[in-house]
C-alpha cells in the first residue's frame, strides 16, 4: 500500500509524465475456517479485556462504561447517553484526576491486546482497504494519464468491477500482462516524436519467485526498467 501511495503523490504532484498505469495486485488466499478463527481470537482477546476491565471498575468504584468512554474506547449511541456520561465524568472528575496513574496503568495492560486485535482485523478486511483507497484517491488523477488497476483472488471465482478497479479471481498471469503492457507502450510511443518518447517503469513488492519472474521478462525488452521494494507478506 505505501508504494501505491507514493505513485499516487508523484502523478498528483506532476513529478511524473505517466500516461498509463497499470497496478496488479495479487492477494493470497484466506479461506473462511482462517476468517472464523481470526474472528474467535478477537472475541476472546476482548472477553479477556472485559475481564480487566471489571476488576479495574471495582476496584476505582467507578462504572465499567464511564472508564471506557474516559478512556475514548465507547462511544455513547446517542446525545443524550453522551451527555449522560459527561456529566458523570463532571461529578466524578477529583476521584478520575486522583487515579490518573491507575488510568495509565490500566491501559498500557490492555494497550498489546488492543493492537492484537487491530492486528487481526486489518488482515481480514485488506481487501476493503486497498479498494477504497484505490477509488478515493485515484479518482481524482488528471484524465490524461490511463488507470487500470487488477486486483487478483486466489479464493474468488469470476469477475466484479469495485469503482476504478477490477477484481479477478485466481491468480495474475505475469507473462501475459507484462506482454500487453509492452504491446501497449510501443503502440503509445509509435505515435510520439523522438524527442517525447518515454520508457516504461515496472515497480515491483513481491515474492522472490515473482521477483525473479520479473527480472527474466524485464531483462528481454530494451526500454523497460524494473524498481523493486521491499516486500513484506499479509
Amino acid at each position: 500500500m505505501a508504494h501505491i501511495r507514493h505513485l499516487y503523490h508523484c502523478i498528483k504532484g506532476r513529478t511524473s509524465k505517466a500516461r498509463r498505469i497499470r497496478i496488479v495486485w495479487q492477494v493470497p488466499s484466506v479461506s473462511k475456517l482462517i476468517y472464523t478463527e481470526a474472528k474467535d481470537k478477537v472475541k476472546g482477546i476482548e472477553a479477556d479485556i472485559d475481564e480487566k476491565l471489571k476488576i479495574f471498575s471495582l476496584r476505582v468504584r467507578l462504572p465499567a462504561k464511564l472508564i471506557q468512554y474516559h478512556l475514548g474506547r465507547y462511544t455513547p449511541v446517542d446525545d443524550g447517553e453522551q451527555q449522560q456520561l459527561d456529566e458523570q465524568v463532571i461529578q466524578n472528575q477529583a476521584l478520575i484526576s486522583k487515579l490518573q496513574n491507575e488510568f495509565r496503568e490500566f491501559e498500557d495492560k490492555i494497550k498489546p491486546q488492543d493492537t492484537n486485535i487491530e492486528r487481526i482485523q486489518s488482515r481480514m478486511r485488506i481487501m476493503n482497504s486497498i479498494l477504497c483507497w484505490v477509488n478515493s484517491k485515484f479518482d481524482d488523477i488528471k484524465k490524461d494519464c490511463e488507470l487500470h488497476c487488477t486486483i487478483y483472488q486466489q479464493d474468488k471465482l469470476g469477475t466484479r468491477k469495485v469503482g476504478r478497479a477490477e477484481i479477478i479471481g485466481g491468480s495474475a498471469d505475469l507473462n501475459k500482462i507484462f506482454t500487453e503492457e509492452v504491446a501497449n507502450h510501443r503502440e503509445r510511443i509509435a505515435k510520439d516524436t523522438p524527442e517525447t518518447r518515454g520508457e516504461m517503469l515496472v515497480m515491483v513488492s513481491a515474492s522472490h519467485q515473482i521477483r525473479d519472474c520479473m527480472r527474466r521478462l524485464v531483462c528481454k525488452d530494451t526500454g523497460v526498467h524494473l524498481r523493486e521494494f521491499e516486500y513484506q507478506s499479509m
